[in-house]
């Protein structure tokens, strides 16, 4: 696993991350869903709203994407998934550099 950030060190930076089933399935590959889905939301619809008005534009019904995918769409704090994340690689031995760039 690597984790690539360019922060200088892992802190509350940001906002809220989408987590569609493609990248839920990883985590759980990794060991890691139960943990993420603990910290973060399972949205039961997307709204988008038109930018001016505010008048909603679509409604997408999440129900059934666990069931249609195998895996969950789910919404999380940056933070948090940083955090797992990091946690999972120092218990697996890794050592966190700041040198990317």
């Amino acid at each position: 696993m690597r984790v690539l950030e360019r922060a200088q060190e892992f802190g509350e930076v940001g906002a809220g991350l989408q987590i569609a089933p493609n990248c839920t399935r990883i985590l759980d590959r990794w060991g890691l869903l139960g943990e993420i889905t603990s910290l973060g939301v399972l949205p039961e619809n997307i709204v988008m709203k038109d930018a001016v008005d505010g008048s909603v534009l679509t409604r997408l019904d999440l129900h059934d994407v666990e069931r249609r995918y195998g895996f969950p769409y789910m919404v999380i704090h940056r933070s948090d998934l940083h955090g797992t994340l990091l946690r999972a690689c120092r218990e697996a031995g890794w050592t966190w550099s700041p040198t990317w760039r």
